[in-house]
C-alpha cells in the first residue's frame, strides 16, 4: 500500500488544537523529524484551529502511517 493517504486527526470533541503560532510551529517540528525517523514522503499539510490534513505516503512500511498519527498526538497533549 505505497500510495498515498489523506489523514485527518482532530482535537477531542473538536476542540482547538492549535492556540497559538507556536503550537503550529511545534508540531511541524515534530513532523519534519518523524517523517525522516519513519521513512514517510509529506506531499501537503494543512493545519486549521482544531485539526489538521496530512497526504503522506508511507513507503514500504504501511504501518509508520500509524506510528506518525501515535507519535505526533502523544508529543503534542504532553
Amino acid at each position: 500500500m505505497n500510495m498515498p493517504h489523506h489523514i485527518v486527526q482532530r482535537g477531542h470533541n473538536k476542540q482547538a488544537v492549535f492556540i497559538e503560532t507556536a503550537y503550529y510551529k511545534y508540531h511541524l517540528e515534530n513532523l519534519q523529524e518523524l517523517k525522516q525517523m519513519l521513512d514517510l514522503h509529506v506531499y501537503g499539510y494543512f493545519p486549521m484551529t482544531n485539526h489538521i490534513h496530512l497526504i503522506v505516503k508511507p513507503g514500504e512500511t504501511p504501518s509508520n502511517i500509524s506510528e506518525l498519527r501515535k507519535h505526533l498526538a502523544g508529543r503534542h497533549t504532553r
